[in-house]
């Protein structure tokens, strides 16, 4: 007898193979007296193959469910609790609106304030008078300038700029090269004094009275 598995060749009283250990299946021959044998030793008729053991089928369950005192209660879910006052949504006819507050504009250097024109006056030694009209003013010997100082070459071509703030006249170094003063006391470059008439202003080597025009 040959296993049907692995085919090694096993005597015909075993009932599993010696190699694999599979079930062994008796199979029918075709000499009529060998398979009435074989069939003899299975239970079963010949020319039929047939296993040694066949494990029996197991009954057919059908799932029951479990009596109503025993069944799980179905729970439900309360129902939400309210929000409290604080925490609903006020309608929009009651929402309050927020009004954005409006930037504050950047002060300019010198506040623009209507001045009279020739408010003040530069006077020169020989007696020559500069009028300042309205404020803030430059005063140097180049073109740019608005009042234009000729015959000192110590000036600078934007020497000084003049300006009226809230506390009174100021005078600002406009970064000139041979420096300003006012009363003696230099001027920083670039910086800001203040200026009032009765004072000297000195522009390079030049003194200027300030008077009230």
């Amino acid at each position: 007898m040959f296993c049907t598995t692995c085919g090694a060749k096993n005597s015909d009283d075993n009932f599993f193979c010696i190699r694999c250990g599979a079930k062994l299946m008796r199979i029918a021959s075709a000499n009529p007296q060998q398979g009435a044998v074989s069939g003899a030793r299975s239970g079963t008729g010949a020319n039929t193959a047939v296993p040694l053991s066949t494990p029996a089928a197991s009954p057919a369950t059908t799932p029951t469910m479990p009596p109503a005192s025993v069944r799980p209660p179905v729970w439900q879910n309360a129902a939400p609790a309210a929000a409290p006052a604080s925490a609903r949504p006020v309608p929009a006819a009651q929402a309050p609106v927020r009004q954005a507050a409006p930037s504050a504009a950047a002060a300019p250097a010198y506040p623009a304030k209507p001045v009279a024109r020739h408010a003040l006056v530069l006077k020169r030694k020989d007696g020559t008078a500069y009028a300042l009209g309205t404020f803030p003013i430059t005063v140097g010997k180049g073109t740019a300038a608005d009042v234009r100082i000729d015959g000192n070459s110590a000036i600078s071509r934007v020497h000084v700029r003049i300006g009226l703030q809230a506390t009174g006249y100021v005078v600002e170094d406009c970064g000139s090269t041979n420096g300003t003063r006012v009363n003696g006391n230099p001027v920083p470059r670039g910086g800001r004094v203040a200026l009032a008439p009765g004072d000297r202003l000195t522009l390079g080597n030049e003194d200027f009275s300030v008077v009230r025009a």
